[in-house]
Protein backbone atom coordinates (compact mmCIF):
# COMPACT_ATOMS: atom_id res chain seq x y z
CA UNK A 1 0.00 0.00 0.00
CA UNK A 2 1.18 3.69 -0.74
CA UNK A 3 1.18 6.32 1.53
CA UNK A 4 -1.41 8.06 -0.46
CA UNK A 5 -4.39 5.09 -0.25
CA UNK A 6 -3.40 5.08 3.46
CA UNK A 7 -3.69 8.50 4.05
CA UNK A 8 -7.40 8.39 2.22
CA UNK A 9 -8.42 5.46 3.59
CA UNK A 10 -7.60 7.32 7.25
CA UNK A 11 -9.05 10.81 6.41
CA UNK A 12 -12.09 9.13 4.66
CA UNK A 13 -13.24 7.18 7.54
CA UNK A 14 -12.17 9.47 10.02
CA UNK A 15 -14.92 11.79 8.09
CA UNK A 16 -17.57 9.32 7.68
CA UNK A 17 -17.20 7.70 11.47
CA UNK A 18 -17.27 11.47 13.06
CA UNK A 19 -20.06 12.66 10.66
CA UNK A 20 -22.22 9.91 11.73
CA UNK A 21 -21.18 10.32 15.35
CA UNK A 22 -22.69 13.96 15.20
CA UNK A 23 -26.42 12.88 14.15
CA UNK A 24 -27.60 10.96 16.79
CA UNK A 25 -27.66 14.24 18.69
CA UNK A 26 -27.43 17.35 16.20
CA UNK A 27 -28.71 19.51 18.17
CA UNK A 28 -26.25 18.61 21.23
CA UNK A 29 -23.54 18.96 18.44
CA UNK A 30 -24.79 22.02 17.21
CA UNK A 31 -24.62 23.52 20.91
CA UNK A 32 -21.10 22.15 21.47
CA UNK A 33 -19.78 23.83 18.08
CA UNK A 34 -21.79 27.33 18.84
CA UNK A 35 -19.87 27.48 22.56
CA UNK A 36 -16.10 27.57 20.04
CA UNK A 37 -17.51 30.74 18.64
CA UNK A 38 -17.35 32.60 15.36
CA UNK A 39 -19.44 32.02 12.63
CA UNK A 40 -20.99 28.56 13.84
CA UNK A 41 -22.05 30.76 16.55
CA UNK A 42 -23.20 33.99 14.83
CA UNK A 43 -24.63 31.60 11.86
CA UNK A 44 -25.72 27.89 14.11
CA UNK A 45 -26.85 26.55 10.23
CA UNK A 46 -23.25 26.00 9.71
CA UNK A 47 -22.65 23.64 12.44
CA UNK A 48 -25.72 22.10 10.93
CA UNK A 49 -24.17 21.43 7.94
CA UNK A 50 -20.67 19.85 9.19
CA UNK A 51 -21.68 16.21 10.25
CA UNK A 52 -22.79 16.36 6.48
CA UNK A 53 -20.87 18.29 5.08
CA UNK A 54 -17.85 15.18 7.07
CA UNK A 55 -19.93 12.38 5.37
CA UNK A 56 -20.07 14.15 1.86
CA UNK A 57 -16.36 14.35 1.83
CA UNK A 58 -15.43 11.33 3.65
CA UNK A 59 -16.95 8.69 1.22
CA UNK A 60 -16.13 9.69 -1.41
CA UNK A 61 -12.05 9.58 0.21
CA UNK A 62 -12.68 6.54 0.67
CA UNK A 63 -13.40 4.80 -2.48
CA UNK A 64 -11.19 6.95 -4.29
CA UNK A 65 -14.32 9.04 -6.48
CA UNK A 66 -14.05 12.50 -7.99
CA UNK A 67 -10.57 13.34 -5.59
CA UNK A 68 -9.75 16.93 -7.23
CA UNK A 69 -12.93 17.87 -5.26
CA UNK A 70 -12.93 16.18 -2.36
CA UNK A 71 -9.31 16.60 -1.41
CA UNK A 72 -9.78 20.07 -1.71
CA UNK A 73 -13.03 19.97 0.55
CA UNK A 74 -11.52 17.74 2.69
CA UNK A 75 -8.27 20.37 3.18
CA UNK A 76 -10.50 23.17 3.91
CA UNK A 77 -12.75 21.52 6.32
CA UNK A 78 -9.49 20.36 8.15
CA UNK A 79 -8.12 24.16 8.08
CA UNK A 80 -10.95 25.36 9.34
CA UNK A 81 -11.28 22.97 12.10
CA UNK A 82 -7.63 23.64 12.99
CA UNK A 83 -8.48 27.38 13.07
CA UNK A 84 -11.45 26.95 15.21
CA UNK A 85 -9.46 24.58 18.37
CA UNK A 86 -6.70 26.75 17.76
CA UNK A 87 -8.67 30.04 18.31
CA UNK A 88 -10.54 28.28 21.50
CA UNK A 89 -6.91 27.08 22.87
CA UNK A 90 -5.47 30.66 22.59
CA UNK A 91 -8.87 32.10 24.14
CA UNK A 92 -7.76 29.25 27.41
CA UNK A 93 -11.62 28.45 26.59
CA UNK A 94 -12.69 25.47 29.15
CA UNK A 95 -14.80 22.99 27.15
CA UNK A 96 -15.67 19.73 28.55
CA UNK A 97 -16.26 18.04 25.02
CA UNK A 98 -14.96 19.57 21.56
CA UNK A 99 -17.77 17.93 19.59
CA UNK A 100 -15.22 16.42 17.24
CA UNK A 101 -17.08 12.73 18.05
CA UNK A 102 -20.45 14.08 18.39
CA UNK A 103 -21.84 14.39 22.26
CA UNK A 104 -22.13 10.67 23.41
CA UNK A 105 -17.89 10.41 23.37
CA UNK A 106 -16.89 13.17 25.45
CA UNK A 107 -13.19 14.18 24.39
CA UNK A 108 -12.52 17.61 26.31
CA UNK A 109 -10.57 20.85 24.23
CA UNK A 110 -6.88 20.18 24.64
CA UNK A 111 -3.97 19.45 23.15
CA UNK A 112 -4.66 16.21 21.80
CA UNK A 113 -7.63 17.57 19.59
CA UNK A 114 -5.25 20.49 18.55
CA UNK A 115 -3.03 17.41 17.30
CA UNK A 116 -5.65 15.74 15.96
CA UNK A 117 -6.81 18.26 13.54
CA UNK A 118 -2.99 18.89 12.82
CA UNK A 119 -2.81 14.79 11.91
CA UNK A 120 -5.69 15.33 9.73
CA UNK A 121 -4.38 18.58 7.62
CA UNK A 122 -1.25 16.59 7.17
CA UNK A 123 -3.14 13.59 5.82
CA UNK A 124 -5.45 16.29 3.57
CA UNK A 125 -2.34 17.91 1.88
CA UNK A 126 -0.56 14.28 1.64
CA UNK A 127 -3.85 13.53 -0.91
CA UNK A 128 -3.97 16.86 -2.21
CA UNK A 129 -0.33 16.62 -3.64
CA UNK A 130 -0.98 13.75 -4.53
CA UNK A 131 -4.02 14.35 -6.59
CA UNK A 132 -2.87 17.42 -8.80
CA UNK A 133 0.43 15.43 -9.47
CA UNK A 134 2.98 16.94 -7.29
CA UNK A 135 4.28 13.97 -5.37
Amino acid sequence: MNIVLIARVILGAYFAITGLLKLPDLKGFVKLVRRFGGLSAKYPFLAYLMPFGELVVGIPLLIGWQLKLFSVLALIMCLVYLYGVSSALIARKKLENCGCLGTMVKIPLGWFTLVEDIVCLALSVIIVLSTYGFI
